[in-house]
C-alpha cells in the first residue's frame, strides 16, 4: 500500500508554501466576511463611531447584502483577467479592491462608504473563488490537489475568526490600518511566485513553463546531481512525462473547436451542472453567510445573558472545528460521502449554535 504523501514534505514543500501565500487574501476576505457581526451592532448603537449617527436596520441590511453584488461582479470580471492575462496577473489584482475597501472604511464617515467597502469584498471574494482553484489544479500534484484545494474555506474561516476577535476588542477606526497589511504583504509575496506553468504554455512560452513546473515540484535542473539547482529533487522520467503531457494538453486545447451549446447537453455535462448547482445551492440556502454575516446582531437580541464576545469567538471556532472534520473525513471516506457528512456538520454547526443561543 503506498504511503499517504506529506504536504510537508520537500517534494511538495513549494507547492504548500505557494497556496498559502495565495491564502493571505483569502484570509483577508473571510475578515471582510465577519466583520459585520461585531460591528454592525456598534454601528446601530448611539456609542457609533460615524459622525453621521445610528445606522438604521434597512442600512444595516444592504452593508450585509451588498457583498453578494460584489461577489457577481468579481466572479465575471477575474474569469475574463485570467484568461487573457494569466492566473498572476490575476492573483495580483485581487490584491487591488481589498487596499481600496479598508482604505474607504479607514477614512469613511458615513454609511455609503462602508457599503462601496462591502461591494469592493464581495468582488474580491468572487474573484478569489474562481481564481485560487484553479491555481490550485494549475500547480498541485494530484496526490495532494484534493488536499491543499479544501485550504481555501478552512483560511476564509481563520479570517472570520480574526474579524471576530479584532471587532471585539479593537476601536473601529484601528483595525482598518492594521487590516491593510495582509494585502500589502500578499503583493510583496505573490509577486515572486512564477506563472503557472500551464498559463505559460498557453502563451508559447515553453522554456519558461518547464522552469515553473520544476519550481513547483521542486526540481532541480541539476542533471549530473552536482547540486547547483534550485530545487532538491533531480529530474526524473516522471516529470519528463508530466510536463509534455502538459504540452500535448495545451495543444490540443489550440486545436479543438471552442464550446457550444451541444457540449452542455450531453449526459455527462449535464450531470456534473446539476451536481455543481445543487451543492452550491445547498451552501447559500444553509444559511451560513447570513448567520457569519449578523451573528453579532443574532445574539443580541437573543437576549443571553452569556457575554456576546466570547459568544462569537465560540461560534467562530466552532466553524473552523466543522472543517477540519470535513477534512478528515475526505481524508478517510472520500468526497462522495464528504458531502453527506457535510451537510450533517452545517446542520450541527447550526443545531450548536441555537442551543448556545438557547442556553445562555
Amino acid at each position: 500500500m503506498d504511503e499517504k504523501p506529506c504536504l510537508f514534505s520537500s517534494e511538495y514543500r513549494h507547492q504548500f508554501r505557494s497556496i498559502c501565500t495565495v491564502h493571505l487574501v483569502t484570509v483577508g476576505y473571510g475578515v471582510t466576511v465577519g466583520w459585520t457581526a461585531p460591528i454592525i451592532p456598534l454601528l446601530r448603537s448611539e456609542d457609533t463611531p460615524l459622525p453621521a449617527g445610528p445606522i438604521t436596520v434597512e442600512q444595516a441590511s444592504w452593508i450585509g447584502s451588498s457583498l453578494c453584488i460584489g461577489g457577481m461582479t468579481g466572479t465575471v470580471l477575474f474569469a475574463l483577467i485570467h484568461t487573457y492575462f494569466g492566473k498572476k496577473i490575476g492573483l495580483l489584482l485581487l490584491a487591488v479592491p481589498h487596499l481600496i475597501l479598508w482604505s474607504l472604511i479607514w477614512a469613511g464617515d458615513n454609511v455609503y462608504y462602508i457599503y462601496v467597502a462591502r461591494v469592493l469584498s464581495g468582488v474580491t471574494g468572487g474573484g478569489l473563488l474562481t481564481i485560487v482553484p484553479l491555481f490550485v489544479a494549475d500547480i498541485a500534484d494530484r496526490k495532494i490537489r484534493g488536499a491543499l484545494g479544501s485550504l481555501t474555506i478552512l483560511h476564509i474561516n481563520f479570517g472570520v475568526l480574526a474579524s471576530y476577535t479584532a471587532g471585539t476588542y479593537l476601536p473601529y477606526y484601528r483595525i482598518p490600518p492594521i487590516m491593510l497589511v495582509l494585502p500589502v504583504a500578499y503583493l510583496a509575496l505573490v509577486s515572486f511566485l512564477p506563472e503557472t506553468p500551464y498559463c505559460l504554455l498557453r502563451k508559447g512560452r515553453v522554456d519558461q513553463a518547464e522552469k515553473s513546473l520544476m519550481f513547483y515540484r521542486n526540481v532541480t535542473d541539476d542533471s549530473d546531481g552536482a547540486g547547483t539547482g534550485r530545487g532538491t529533487t533531480r529530474k526524473t522520467l516522471a516529470f519528463q512525462y508530466e510536463f509534455d503531457a502538459l504540452k500535448a494538453f495545451v495543444l490540443a486545447e489550440r486545436t479543438r473547436q471552442g464550446i457550444t451549446l451541444a457540449d452542455f447537453q450531453t449526459p455527462a455535462a449535464i450531470r456534473g451542472l446539476f451536481v455543481g448547482v445543487f451543492v452550491m445551492a445547498l451552501n447559500q440556502f444553509s444559511g451560513i453567510l447570513a448567520i457569519l454575516t449578523y451573528a453579532g446582531t443574532i445574539l443580541q437580541q437573543s437576549g443571553t445573558t452569556f457575554d456576546n464576545r466570547y459568544a462569537l469567538i465560540l461560534l467562530a471556532l466552532i466553524n473552523i472545528c466543522g472543517n477540519l472534520t470535513s477534512f478528515a473525513i475526505i481524508d478517510k471516506a472520500g468526497r462522495k460521502a464528504s458531502r453527506k457528512d457535510g451537510d450533517g456538520s452545517e446542520l450541527t454547526f447550526k443545531l450548536v449554535s441555537g442551543e448556545i443561543l438557547c442556553y445562555f
